[in-house]
């Protein structure tokens, strides 16, 4: 298999060596090929991440600050941009969309489903730097009249769509927050 050295990626791509191109991504980090692509422009970057398995451009996508990110997703066709932004949680997607134009922040959110647009824009209403900015709406709740033995009911049930199941939010008939259970507590 060719590899593409740092100062050949350009190259290799502009070329199409597929092969050479895969062989640079295997032997670099996250951290690596994300400091390759902003070297990169928009259309390349997207090309160099759809060489990339699922997990491993995920990793990738972490590792870019929120304006490469927004490049990164400018540069990729709707589908692909979708699988990216549906795969991040809500409190990741608002970062990044905080610092965005109005123009990226329509596209992104037209481009969610019902629930994933609902959640970001929660978040998106809170200021900057806030608590509420970054925090996960993807809980466990719990009603505070559940019987202790049916809460692993519910955790097991709602527990998929969660963030984390490690603390449950307590909830009145109303669905306000009337504390936290720490799952450690219940088994």
């Amino acid at each position: 298999m060719e590899d593409a050295s740092d100062g050949e990626l350009k190259g290799a791509l502009a070329e199409g060596k597929v092969s050479a191109i895969a062989g640079w991504l295997e032997g670099r980090s996250a951290h690596d090929i994300a400091e390759e692509f902003t070297r990169l422009d928009a259309v390349q970057s997207a090309l160099v991440w759809r060489l990339l398995k699922r997990d491993r451009a995920l990793e990738v996508f972490e590792e870019l600050d929120p304006r490469e990110q927004q490049e990164l997703l400018s540069g990729m066709r709707d589908q692909a941009f979708r699988t990216v932004l549906e795969s991040m949680d809500p409190d990741d997607r608002a970062r990044m969309l905080g610092e965005a134009p109005a123009t990226f922040v329509h596209r992104v959110l037209q481009g969610l489903s019902p629930k994933e647009r609902a959640m970001t824009a929660s978040l998106l209403g809170y200021p900057e730097g806030s608590v509420g900015r970054v925090m996960s709406p993807e809980v466990v709740t719990i009603p505070e009249s559940t019987p202790v033995p049916e809460i692993l009911k519910v955790v097991r049930r709602k527990g998929k769509a969660a963030e984390t199941i490690d603390v449950l939010a307590v909830v009145d008939k109303a669905r306000a927050l009337v504390g936290v259970l720490d799952l450690s507590h219940v088994v």
